[in-house]
Order: C-alpha cells, then structure tokens, then sequence
C-alpha cells in the first residue's frame, strides 16, 4: 500500500492530528477508497470531539444551497463561506470546529476560483468528501 504522506497532494493536518492526510487531489479528480476512509476518520474524530449534525450542516448547507444555485452564480457565497468559517471556529473554540475548519480549509483552498467549469467540478467533488464526512460523522454517534 502506497504511503501518501510523502505524496505530492497530500496535506498534513496540524500536529499530533488523528486524520491521516488529506489529499487535494480528491477535489481535483474526484474521490477514491482511500477518500471514503478519510471521511470515516474525519467523521469519527468531529463525533468523538462532540461537534453537533447541526454545527456542520450549517456549513454543508449553504455550499449545498450554492451547489444547486451554481458554483458561478455563487461564487461571492462561497467566498464568504471562509470568513464565516472563521468565525464560527474562533467564537465556539471546539475541537471539533477547528478541525472542521482545517478540513473546509483545504477544500477551499483546492477548488478552482477563477475558472468556473473547472470550478464546478472542483465543487461536486469537495461536496462529495463533506457529504461523506457528515454520514460517517452520524455513523459514529455525532449528536444533533
């Protein structure tokens, strides 16, 4: 089995992370296996660090209602979507938040902002990872 550690793509979370790396190239190609066990981690960790369905339906939802609307179309929502993420983050000071953050960090920064077919791709795919997350996250217990 490949160690994608050392893989161009992959991005460590920050130090002492239980997730194993993310890689962007998910966003750009689309998912795999090895996306489908990030999920399962990522779910895992934001149920264990008690963040609530509804905290991240609240992020999930808005790039949903951007998704249905068109990337392009919306392209200033989702723009907005990282400060508000900030926010949200600093003004709940969870784990659980902060590591969702880092998570929608690493998809925002991946997807294609000045080229709005690729863009749009980019995005069905980055939706794919946070609806994955969000199931494994009920899966393993996540409250609401």
């Amino acid at each position: 089995m490949p160690n994608i550690h050392n893989q161009p793509g992959s991005r460590q979370h920050s130090a002492g992370s239980p997730l194993p790396p993310f890689d962007v190239n998910w966003i750009k190609t689309g998912i795999n296996e090895k996306t489908i066990e990030y999920a399962d981690a990522a779910g895992k960790f934001l149920a264990n660090e008690q963040l609530t369905t509804s905290q991240i339906r609240n992020i999930f939802g808005e790039m949903r209602r951007i998704q249905l609307n068109g990337f392009s179309k919306e392209l200033t929502s989702f723009l907005l979507l990282k400060p508000k993420m900030a926010y949200t983050a600093k003004r709940n000071k969870s784990n659980g938040l902060n590591k969702l953050k880092e998570i929608f960090d690493m998809i925002y920064e991946n997807i294609d902002k000045k080229n709005p077919a690729i863009g749009e791709v980019h995005y069905g795919h980055a939706m794919n990872i946070l609806e994955s997350i969000l199931a494994y996250h009920k899966s393993h217990g996540g409250r609401e």
